[in-house]
């Protein structure tokens, strides 16, 4: 068979899969929305760390990890993700069981529940509804991006670029609609697993039609010497390497996606033996990635950027045999619709609990049943703005990242800092709201000399937008809670109660109590 076929045949049979665990799980899911969007807080470890891992995959390695080693070299790997492969765990463990207790106790779906209740304010809620949603769309969009070049590269434009990314788009939709939580969880398990044993092969397979890594550095040496040597690349130095560091150790708490999966686990020792596996998922995952992007440099130069995010289909169309093609293909579609699912379905969360449920009352049936018509709505916006292609998906990643990242000082200090008030989250929420798409001005509009202008004059002292954007946030946050007078809540004041609870009084045993046990 060709390889064509070998496509079709394979895209029948993952997408068949994809349709066949939706409808189980459409099966196994209640009309409740605890049901629907927790998985009634009943996930355990290992499905737990596939959920989100799987989630926060994403496009970004196969596209943007990829790219970026393909464009700047091995070292990519310790610049984005070297520090903060020790780091990331942290913010799960630590912040992420507080997150737990703190939703199993008094029943949050979502972080805006959560945040309005500590702050009784419908106006931060809204503040930071709306930094989820803009910053989550954009990282949707990478998945449909990764989705339609999968097509196109494979099939050498036989499937265009929009009618794969459609094809996804509609799969994706379809499971996350009928099964939920549950949906995005069954498959994330699959897909962690299928994309995890590819990207070994693929980069043993590769390594080997090429000659051997050896032979892929002299390749290297010929074409473009300058990625061979650290001190070529501007972009490897102590600031830039300090400003990823900080955005991975604190997106992944951050991103609502992955905030919403702290909340689903079925207990917080579950949550943190997911924290300890972690850096192995991410490990299994970036390395070969990038190693395969990193010798894309060599096998095929010559690519321009956004042409570039593309290295790993390309590789794999190029070198491995039409038995592996089949593998390659279903895998790479894993690790969008991954991230895809996930994302698509915290929005709609977002949209039922907090606009419908909170805003307007609807009851719960209701908000639950135009809950499951955003994700259509969600998806097909997101697929309209891949269709343009606007940026590459490196810099559509970096804009969501640091968009997200900018609520981590509120998001923290809620839980930590009882002084905290309403007008000094508002104030640090606003911050970033102004800074993000000041800094990201290009990526939003990369041809506009007014945008170029701005970005050339926002301070960076060197560093990557996300260090500003936080120590802004964090400064006007404490400043503005100093000098305005202290807020009375009797919520927040119970929150911090079960919280003294549990931690100050070491109410912790080996199998404690699931309503306060951590």
């Amino acid at each position: 068979m060709d390889r064509l076929t070998v496509l079709i045949i394979a895209v029948v049979l993952y997408m068949g899969l994809m349709i066949w665990i939706g409808w189980y799980s459409q099966r196994k899911t209640s009309g409740d929305e605890g049901d629907y969007y927790l998985a009634n807080r009943g996930v355990n470890t290992f499905v737990l760390f596939c959920a989100i891992l799987g989630t926060n995959m994403s496009a970004f390695v196969m596209l943007g990890m990829a790219g970026a080693a393909y464009r700047a070299g091995a070292g990519m790997y310790g610049l984005i993700m070297g520090g903060a492969v020790l780091t990331i765990s942290l913010f799960p463990y630590i912040f992420g069981a507080r997150v737990w207790a703190l939703g199993k106790k008094f029943n949050y779906y979502t972080p805006t529940e959560y945040v309005e209740a500590r702050f009784r304010s419908p106006l931060l809620s809204i503040l930071v509804f709306v930094v989820f949603i803009i910053y989550t769309l954009p990282y949707i969009t990478t998945g449909q991006i990764g989705a339609g070049a999968a097509f196109a590269n494979f099939t050498g434009g036989v499937i265009p670029f929009w009618a794969g990314s459609l094809l996804v788009t509609a799969i994706v939709g379809y499971y996350v609609w009928g099964g939920g939580m549950k949906g995005t969880a069954y498959t994330n398990v699959s897909q962690v697993v299928v994309f995890i044993v590819f990207l070994f092969t693929a980069t043993i397979w590769i390594s080997i039609k090429a000659g051997g890594p050896d032979a892929i550095i002299e390749k290297i040496r010929a074409t473009n010497e300058a990625l061979l040597h650290r001190e070529n690349a501007a972009v490897y130095n102590w600031k830039t390497m300090f400003s990823q560091l900080l955005l991975f150790s604190i997106c992944i708490f951050s991103m609502p996606h992955i905030y919403i999966r702290f909340m689903v686990a079925k207990n917080a020792n579950a949550l943190r033996k997911t924290s300890i596996l972690y850096p192995w998922g991410i490990l299994f995952t970036w390395v070969p990635a990038c190693i395969i992007g990193f010798w894309g440099a060599g096998l095929m130069p010559g690519l321009d950027p956004k042409t570039s995010d593309n290295i790993l289909f390309m590789l794999t169309g190029e070198y491995l045999p039409i038995g592996m093609f089949a593998f390659a293909v279903i895998a790479l579609l894993a690790i969008v619709m991954s991230t895809m699912d996930a994302q698509t379905l915290t929005v709609a969360s977002l949209f039922s609990n907090d606009i419908l449920k909170t805003r307007f009352n609807m009851d719960d049936k209701s908000a639950l049943k135009w809950g499951k018509a955003f994700v259509i709505i969600v998806l097909a916006i997101s697929y309209i703005f891949s269709l343009l292609q606007p940026a590459t998906v490196f810099q559509l990643a970096a804009l969501s990242f640091t968009g997200t990242s900018a609520l981590a000082p509120v998001l923290v200090a809620a839980m930590y800092w009882k002084r905290l008030n309403k007008q000094g989250a508002i104030a640090s929420v606003v911050s970033g709201l102004i800074l993000v798409p000041l800094y990201f001005a290009t990526t939003l509009f990369p041809n506009s000399p007014f945008a170029q202008n701005i970005v050339a004059t926002m301070p960076r002292y060197g560093f990557d937008p996300v260090v500003p954007v936080m120590i802004t946030a964090f400064v006007v946050m404490v400043v503005v809670t100093l000098v305005t007078p202290k807020q009375v809540n009797e919520k927040a004041d119970e929150q911090f109660a079960f919280l003294d609870k549990i931690y100050k009084k070491k109410e912790l045993q080996k199998d404690p109590p699931q309503d306060v046990a951590l």
